[in-house]
């Protein structure tokens, strides 16, 4: 926004050469006209908004310092410079006494007189900056109170008078797998780029937008006008910002109705998530409120036919499980369930499962049971049709353990599934990942089940093993040390060394003279 300036003096010839030789323009500054008196100026003030008033001192009807005075009172954001013919002490007092902000003498030294305006104008810009992100702190915290404490009136209601509203709620695609894939730091980074680019293709000439996260991966942005729109503006602006968004992954979006009256955001706020989170097969990245199908009508669940899943199970055939799990999302995903009704599905699922396991299973299994798909699952983190299949699988390869384990008294399968993976992999640079992978279990699952029945962690478990490959090694063979390191699945030879001596208390050297190995180093 320009900086508008006022020049007031009683030569027109002065005023129009202040106002004509000096290119204002490339300075960022707006002329708006001229005054011949203080009193012309103040009429002028009364109707536009003003920032810099230039004047003279002395000049019929009202002064310069006259002028001054009443700025200094009634509109205190009017920053003045007076240029005066008159090297006069009282002038000077006075123009301080009014927080005039320089007193420059005829004949003015235009760069000086430039470079002055153009100190006043920086220092109204940062204010305005200033200004701005009070208000806008002021005006999420108020968006805040009317979605999640509507009993409690925010005091910036007068802020939101006005205006046309539209919510809109957006999240990273599949984002239980960027969590996996990134660190906290780069996560962090990913959420900066995501917020900078809805802020940056929202905020336009016509709107503005707020924009701050309720939740890790879901960012709620207020946009707002004080000209009517349309719910076609809103998705051109979304699609704009898709066509900005470079992130690792995809952003979807959820945009609600319009709405004229702030206290109705909460309501907005649910529908555009309800947008969301029912966005159906297709998928589509942009999802309006007013174009769902039947928003509030259930499926029929009972046409699922889960007994061939069922009768899978309970014959523990780990392989044909993940195709039976495949064929029920593959039909939930053909009859256009969105993500809430297939998390429905699979919490029913679990619920029949135990009730079937009730009189197999001893009242110790069934009390140490945790689904991963249950009512506390967080579609926010859980929201990509992958990753629920994921943890229903988890599920699914749970209640089979549970069986195994009451059948046969001894370890569930994926772990021992995991321990013959490890045991044929364990020189290679081996993850707990690929192992869970393998396994076709989540790694959160393998790490959990794996520390449970073994009592100790992957990475503990996959170190002892490699320290007594490389143990027999030492004691057996004449390979050089660094060769064994590399042969047990060790990259950095120091690093082994380091791991080897916490192990057994020594190192590879002083173990295998211990053992009087063949070779000595």
């Amino acid at each position: 926004m320009k900086i508008k300036m006022l020049i007031v003096d009683d030569e027109p010839i002065i005023s129009q050469g202040l106002r004509m030789t000096i290119p204002w323009d490339s300075h960022g500054i707006e002329v708006i006209g001229e005054a011949s008196d203080g009193k012309q100026a103040l009429e002028i003030l009364e109707k536009q908004r003003v920032d810099i008033v230039l004047t003279d001192v002395r000049m019929p009807e009202m002064d310069g310092i006259q002028l001054a005075k009443t700025i200094h009172e009634q509109m205190p954001h009017i920053r003045v410079i007076i240029i005066s013919g008159y090297d006069d002490f009282h002038y000077a007092r006075e123009a301080i006494r009014f927080r005039v902000k320089d007193y420059l003498l005829k004949p003015v030294d235009i760069e000086e007189l430039v470079s002055k305006v153009s100190k006043l104008s920086a220092e109204i810009d940062e204010e305005r900056e200033m200004l701005a992100k009070v208000e806008e702190e002021q005006m999420q915290e108020g968006v805040r109170q009317f979605i999640f404490n509507p009993h409690i009136q925010p005091q910036t209601h007068h802020l939101f008078t006005g205006k046309h509203f539209c919510i809109v709620v957006s999240e990273l695609e599949d984002y239980a797998t960027l969590h996996e894939t990134y660190s906290s730091s780069e996560l962090d980074e990913i959420r900066d780029n995501w917020s900078t680019t809805v802020q940056e293709a929202m905020n336009t000439h016509f709107y503005r937008a707020l924009s701050f996260f309720t939740h890790p991966n879901l960012q709620m942005t207020l946009v707002f006008s004080q000209q009517a729109f349309t719910e076609k503006t809103m998705k051109q602006l979304v699609t704009n910002t898709l066509l900005e968004w470079d992130g690792p992954t995809g952003l979807f979006f959820g945009i609600s109705d319009i709405f004229e009256n702030i206290q109705d955001v909460k309501e907005a706020y649910h529908h555009a998530y309800e947008a969301l989170v029912k966005r159906g097969k297709n998928n589509q990245p942009i999802q309006l409120y007013s174009l769902l199908n039947e928003p509030n009508v259930k499926k029929n669940y009972s046409k699922i036919n889960y007994l061939h899943l069922y009768e899978t199970l309970f014959r523990r055939d780990s392989h044909q499980l993940l195709v039976d799990l495949e064929q029920l999302f593959d039909h939930m995903e053909t009859e256009d369930y969105n993500l809430v009704e297939i998390v429905e599905v699979c919490q029913e699922l679990n619920k029949t499962i135990e009730q079937r396991l009730q009189d197999i299973l001893t009242t110790t299994s069934l009390e140490d049971i945790t689904y991963h798909v249950n009512e506390t699952l967080d579609l926010h983190f859980t929201n990509s049709i992958r990753s629920v299949k994921r943890l229903m699988l988890d599920d699914l390869n749970m209640w089979m353990d549970l069986l195994i384990k009451e059948n046969m008294g001894k370890k569930s399968w994926s772990v021992e599934k995991a321990e013959q993976y490890i045991l044929e992999n364990y020189h290679r640079d081996l993850k707990a990942s690929e192992v869970a992978n393998e396994i076709h279990i989540t790694p959160n699952y393998f790490s959990m089940i794996f520390k449970k029945e073994l009592g100790v962690s992957f990475n503990d478990y996959l170190n002892d093993l490699r320290i007594e490959k490389a143990k027999q090694l030492l004691a057996d063979t004449s390979d050089r040390i660094f060769e064994i390191a590399k042969e047990v699945g060790y990259k950095e030879y120091k690093y082994f060394v380091q791991v080897f001596r916490k192990k057994t208390g020594m190192t590879p050297t002083d173990y295998r003279t211990f053992k009087g190995g063949s070779h000595s180093e």
